[in-house]
């Protein structure tokens, strides 16, 4: 009742004919999903024997399987309208400003097949899954509260940079819907870079905080940490303060004067150190066993043998990662038809690899901003990771709503 719930499915629903348990039907359905997630054929038997069947005076007939799927197929070609109406009616119940908001993407595999579908595409899979298709999926949030105002799916192989030229007007567009006119500061993931995407936030009354990479920017993660004097502590809910040691300072970025924010982060530079242990190792256990099969290839085909060449080897070795393989040495030889090698870390380029680990650049338009209000507002931003565990969990973690796979 408070988020007027049924008024709004009632308006915005498009009717063909008249169905006037229409918008207690979805009520229903959503109830369902937050107290006792069932297949569609089984929200009738459910509703049936709930206290729901004496409250709202709808027959039990209303959920049968069909009426449901007709009800849902409704729902899909009106969410946007309704999305927009419970922004609107969340906002002002809440009193939440849009001035600063989270902007920020991830994907979902699925093992559906795609039968021309317009979402479903193979892309880079955030969990390794590259072999399944996926729907990409953005999410905006305010900064106080976490509240994820508006969403949208769009197709699985698009990056960050191709979706941002299409969203940034059409973001736009809700913001002022809902009433705000006003410029919004976005924070945004480093996904988002190149010139021409922030020259098309800023046309769209955006400022924002988002990331430099290092393939653009090199300069920034290669000062010392000697230099990075400065000191900032975020408090944590059940872990120790992170401190965290930066510098900053105020360049010309993208052909614009930003406020640029170099950082270094300890307990980052540990677990990454950590992971690139697990993948080395795992790297050397499949060349270890592709160099195996190249062996007894050898063995058995001699002449015929497509492997007897060592450039040839290595070559495809380097191919199960191009970017581990420097950090390996490989001595390789082949003599009367037996292949012999020995696989050792190269501690140097090793060092050189990690020497980067931890490192972060901030950057911003806002010149204005303070040093602590940026890496407040970026060691916050686990308010809208919240949102996307929330919708990626698993069913014995997360029972309501489980988008895959």
């Amino acid at each position: 009742k408070r988020l007027g719930l049924i008024p709004i499915f009632q308006h915005h629903i498009k009717k063909k004919n008249d169905d006037s348990f229409l918008a207690m039907r979805i009520l229903v359905m959503v109830i369902n999903r937050l107290v006792c997630p069932c297949a569609k054929y089984s929200i009738e038997k459910w509703y049936s024997k709930s206290d729901l069947s004496n409250i709202t005076e709808m027959p039990a007939s209303e959920l049968e399987s069909q009426k449901i799927y007709r009800t849902m197929d409704k729902l899909d070609a009106s969410c946007s309208k309704i999305e927009m109406a419970l922004c609107k009616v969340i906002s002002a119940q809440e009193n939440i400003s849009f001035k600063t908001m989270y902007l920020d993407f991830t994907n979902q595999e699925s093992y559906s097949r795609n039968h021309d579908s317009e979402l479903l595409h193979y892309g880079h899979n955030k969990r390794g899954k590259d072999e399944l298709y996926q729907v990409n999926i953005s999410l905006c949030c305010d900064v106080e509260f976490g509240i994820p105002f508006f969403h949208k799916s769009y197709p699985g192989n698009f990056n960050d940079k191709q979706f941002i030229k299409i969203y940034a007007p059409e973001l736009r567009k809700n913001l002022d819907e809902v009433g705000w006119k006003n410029r919004t500061l976005l924070v945004i993931d480093r996904g988002i870079n190149g010139k021409d995407n922030f020259d098309l936030l800023l046309d769209s009354l955006f400022d924002y905080i988002g990331g430099l990479i290092e393939k653009e920017f090199p300069t920034y993660f290669e000062i010392p940490k000697s230099e990075l004097r400065k000191m900032y502590s975020h408090k944590r809910e059940n872990k120790q303060p992170l401190r965290i040691k930066y510098t900053s300072s105020t360049d010309e970025i993208y052909s614009k004067k930003h406020k640029v924010i170099t950082f270094y982060n300890q307990e980052n530079y540990d677990e990454k150190v950590e992971q690139l242990k697990i993948d080395l190792e795992n790297y050397k256990k499949a060349c270890e066993h592709k160099l195996a099969e190249f062996k007894a290839e050898i063995m058995e085909k001699t002449f015929q043998s497509n492997w007897n060449n060592i450039e040839k080897i290595t070559k495809k070795i380097e191919e199960i990662d191009k970017k581990l393989f420097p950090l390996l040495s490989f001595h390789i030889k082949s003599y009367r038809f037996e292949l012999k090698w020995s696989i050792q870390q190269n501690e140097k380029a090793i060092k050189q690899y990690i020497d980067k680990f931890g490192k972060h650049v901030l950057f911003t338009n806002r010149l204005d901003l303070k040093d602590k209000e940026i890496l407040d507002l970026f060691f916050n931003k686990d308010k809208i990771e919240k949102n996307f565990q929330f919708l990626k969990a698993n069913a014995y973690t997360n029972r309501f709503i489980v988008s895959g796979p």
